[in-house]
């Protein structure tokens, strides 16, 4: 297993998650470490996140882990919504898990590099995943 360790990324937020099991309500759902997904909901908005395990490879049902995640597409879509403290669902048609935001790690600088990018390529509108 050739993973990174969290030196070596700039990931953009810290959370504690927790993943259902059936007997919650879910169906059986694992996360494995360096999937992209679109599954994570805040203020009911649908966004795609990488979702990074440092302690592990995979995140089983009825198990609670510290993830990294990284939004991959215009986070600053994000921006007043991240924040510690702050709730978020996972949902794959049905609620498969729940968290919350730990910490805000490399979130602005990659807001501001994000920024960057879509001044210097003439795209004038931000993607907002959809709800």
């Amino acid at each position: 297993m050739n993973m990174l360790s969290t030196e070596q990324r700039e990931y953009d937020t810290e959370v504690e998650l927790t993943l259902f099991t059936p007997e919650d309500g879910s169906h059986v759902y694992w996360l494995r470490s360096g999937s992209i997904h679109e599954h994570f909901f805040i203020d009911g908005i649908r966004w795609i996140a990488r979702y990074d395990l440092p302690d592990r490879e995979i995140l089983y049902p009825g198990e609670t882990a510290r993830v990294f995640l990284s939004f991959p597409y215009h986070p600053e879509a994000l921006l007043g919504r991240l924040y510690p403290g702050k709730p978020f669902l996972l949902k794959n048609g049905k609620t498969i898990g729940e968290g919350i935001i730990i910490a805000l790690l490399n979130f602005e600088h990659h807001v501001e590099q994000s920024k960057e990018h879509v001044n210097s390529t003439g795209e004038n509108k931000t993607h907002i995943p959809q709800q």
